[in-house]
């Protein structure tokens, strides 16, 4: 701070750096003491990115000088980065300590590398038909919509396995959960709803209360009178079809 002779007065802000040049550090050859630290370092990926960085002072155990710490640097950068192809290995890296009169040394520690961030599940709704064998298999990636994982997706589960049979007796609206897995083993869950439809005509030979459908793979069946009214419908939709009014 400075005054005028009236007293008047401005500042500012100066960094100042303190050397030691007694002799004894001008002639410095002794290198640091890198001291790393003794176990691995667990980082963890980021859930969007994949990806995770660390600095020198994440696996420094308190390294020394005689004369003062300069820098310090890994694999010889002022950071080092993983992503998710070092998940699962030994990533080895190298502190290097240098000190003002630019000796330095080195010390190794390793980092773990970790994938814990389940996917993003997001499922649709589908509609599925019947094919003339009364069944229709459905995929698990049917019912996926842009599910997301950080390191990718590696399998997709409908209702448990990575495809799903649907028949006759799932006919109209069935709730579906979809399962996804990434490499890692981490996991989610959306749900979905499957329509499953019969479109298809089809023979029916009616005596009382048996029905012969061999699309509905229940030849000579008796009915209650719901499903009979059912199978009549059936037949009456077939019938309109094929000789419209």
């Amino acid at each position: 701070t400075t005054y005028d002779p009236s007293y008047n007065s401005s500042n500012c802000v100066a960094n100042i750096t303190v050397l030691d040049t007694s002799s004894s550090c001008l002639s410095d050859t002794i290198a640091p003491a890198a001291l790393c630290i003794g176990q691995s370092l667990d980082v963890y990926l980021g859930s969007f990115s994949g990806a995770v960085g660390i600095v020198p002072a994440a696996v420094d155990a308190g390294s020394t000088d005689n004369c003062g710490i300069a820098s310090m640097s890994i694999n010889g950068s002022n950071s080092a980065f993983f992503n998710c192809s070092d998940v699962g290995i030994v990533n080895t890296i190298v502190l290097t300590v240098t000190d003002y009169a630019n000796n330095s040394s080195q010390c190794v520690a390793t980092v773990n590398v970790l994938d814990t961030t389940p996917p993003e599940a997001f499922c649709k709704n589908i509609q599925v038909y019947l094919a003339a064998a009364g069944q229709v298999v459905v995929p698990a990636t049917a019912l996926d919509t842009f599910s997301y994982d950080n390191c990718g997706i590696s399998t997709y589960l409908i209702n448990g396995t990575t495809s799903y049979t649907f028949n006759s007796s799932n006919l109209g609206f069935n709730t579906a959960t979809l399962t996804v897995i990434d490499s890692f083993g981490n996991s989610s869950t959306c749900n979905a709803v499957v329509h499953v439809l019969d479109t298809l005509g089809f023979t029916a030979v009616i005596s009382g209360n048996v029905f012969d459908d061999t699309n509905f793979n229940c030849n000579k069946v008796a009915l209650s009178p719901a499903e009979l009214r059912y199978k009549l419908s059936r037949v009456q939709q077939s019938l309109n079809y094929l000789m419209p009014s």
